[in-house]
């Protein structure tokens, strides 16, 4: 009994170090977050896809056809029927 006792302090104690020394801990992974969505275009929810698929000149919204890094977002976005914005 006064061993998990011990044990249960000095993770107590060793939690207490950490956060004082500033360790930033890790912030929960969240399925089909903006990670996922990164890295697949069809994980992504419809205002990360938009934002994906979408740059702005001149004021003026238009889509990412002839960038071959965003162009699937285009893609995907378009197989969901949003517009986006664009006119």
């Amino acid at each position: 009994m006064k061993t998990r006792l011990v044990t249960k302090w000095s993770l107590v104690v060793m939690a207490g170090l950490l956060s004082a020394c500033g360790t930033k801990q890790a912030a929960p992974v969240v399925e089909g977050g903006l990670t996922s969505c990164l890295s697949n275009p069809q994980m992504c929810n419809e205002a990360d896809l938009c934002r994906l698929a979408l740059f702005e000149e001149d004021g003026v919204m238009h889509w990412y056809v002839e960038n071959l890094r965003w162009a699937p977002y285009v893609t995907e976005a378009n197989n969901r029927g949003l517009g986006c914005g664009v006119e």
